[in-house]
């Protein structure tokens, strides 16, 4: 990930019609569940890339697996370190 006009949400929960994501910044956003791809779970990654300015600007959505499961791992990793300290 990170070409231009690319950013990755990351999806921290459904609340409702609305998927709760974070972005690069680690802002959050309320977004519409339907502007999003179907089969979307919390933890998933979204790569969100842009084309064009104006009238023509496109932006594509799209499940991004390889980023969500390791972000998982990651996930996984810091929680297993964090008990063996206790």
């Amino acid at each position: 990930m990170g070409g231009a006009g690319e950013r990755r949400l990351v999806v921290d929960r459904f609340e409702g019609g609305l998927v709760v994501a974070r972005d690069d910044a680690g802002r959050f956003h309320d977004l519409p569940r339907w502007l999003l791809p179907a089969g979307l779970r919390e933890g998933d990654v979204v790569a969100v890339r842009g084309a064009g300015e104006g009238a023509g600007a496109r932006v594509e959505l799209t499940i991004d697996p390889e980023a969500a499961d390791a972000a998982r791992r990651d996930a996984a990793a810091l929680l297993a370190r964090l008990r063996a300290d206790e």
